[in-house]
């Protein structure tokens, strides 16, 4: 998500009634223009950098066996290899029975429901809005499909 944009028009063409499933459709848009870019690329041999995998902690070195912080190191190693399988365990279990989580921009404008890692829905709070509203708006409802696409997946 980089940016959500709201024009000053949007007040008469949607309202707040259907302002944040907008939003949604214009999400989905912008990824089904993104897949396809990478499929056309892909087709012309160009390859995209794609962001390294997050790790739960830095690989931990090992040094010799007879070196004096051998044991600490392994030790190290295993309580990492422990706390990946745990977080693996903890996203299968989730991904089995996930529950519903609720997102909310800083201004509570925008809120989004997340299923697992998929948006279900969003809403706005009609109450606190009026037509020159659109860029405080576009700003809580950018924040909130971003940290709803930074949280992790709960553990049920």
């Amino acid at each position: 998500m980089q940016d959500v944009h709201i024009g000053p028009g949007w007040w008469a063409a949607l309202g707040p009634t259907r302002v944040a499933a907008a939003v949604l459709d214009a999400l989905s848009y912008a990824r089904s223009k993104a897949a396809l870019a990478m499929t056309t690329l892909g087709r012309h041999g160009h390859r995209p950098q794609l962001p390294p995998a997050p790790e739960i902690a830095p690989p931990i070195d090992v040094p010799h066996v007879d070196s004096p912080g051998f044991e600490r190191a392994i030790e190290a190693r295993l309580d990492r290899a422990f706390a990946m399988l745990e977080a693996a365990r903890r996203i299968r279990e989730s991904l089995a029975d996930p529950q519903p989580r609720t997102v909310s921009g800083p201004s509570r404008l925008f809120r989004v429901t997340v299923l697992g890692a998929v948006v279900q829905s969003a809403e706005v709070d009609e109450d606190h809005l009026g037509p020159y509203a659109g860029g405080e708006l576009a700003n809580d409802a950018r924040l909130a499909l971003q940290e709803a696409a930074r949280l992790p997946i709960p553990a049920s």
